[in-house]
């Protein structure tokens, strides 16, 4: 899949844009950690805020919109096979360290909708890399915030 990153920075906030062309769109405006692998691994992790919308189109239409605010460590695996066959393993696998308060609502037939919130306090450092820094170095960036 064609991946692009865009990565802004300021002292009041930094802004991650992951756009995973055919697959989806995956917003993060705060402090965390993106990896994004293959065809839609995602780790977050750090006190974020994050929007996903991911909408695959083929045998049913599976619709993804999820918000998470606070302290969280998120671990999504998807996997798309032929025209639209989504096998999510897990179908959201989620772990949370922090005081986190996590709703989800997940269907899988058809139409579905995946909804995540938290709330929690988070972490003041942010450390960003590419999955193409990942292939060259274990370096990574640490900002101060």
């Amino acid at each position: 899949a064609c991946i692009l990153i865009i990565y802004f920075k300021n002292q009041y906030c930094s802004i991650s844009l992951v756009v995973t062309i055919g697959f989806g769109v995956i917003v993060t405006i705060g402090f965390g950690v993106i990896v994004t692998i293959g065809f839609g691994v995602i780790v977050t992790i750090g006190f974020v805020v994050i929007v996903t919308i991911v909408v695959t189109i083929g045998f049913g239409v599976i619709v993804t919109i999820g918000v998470t605010i606070g302290f969280v460590v998120i671990v999504t695996i998807v996997v798309t096979i032929g025209f639209g066959v989504i096998v999510t393993i897990g179908f959201v696998l989620i772990v949370t360290i922090g005081f986190v308060v996590i709703v989800t609502i997940v269907v899988t037939i058809g139409f579905g909708v995946i909804v995540t919130i938290g709330f929690g306090s988070g972490v003041s450092y942010i450390r960003v890399h590419s999955p193409e820094e990942d292939e060259e170095s274990d370096d990574k960036q640490e900002l101060k915030h």
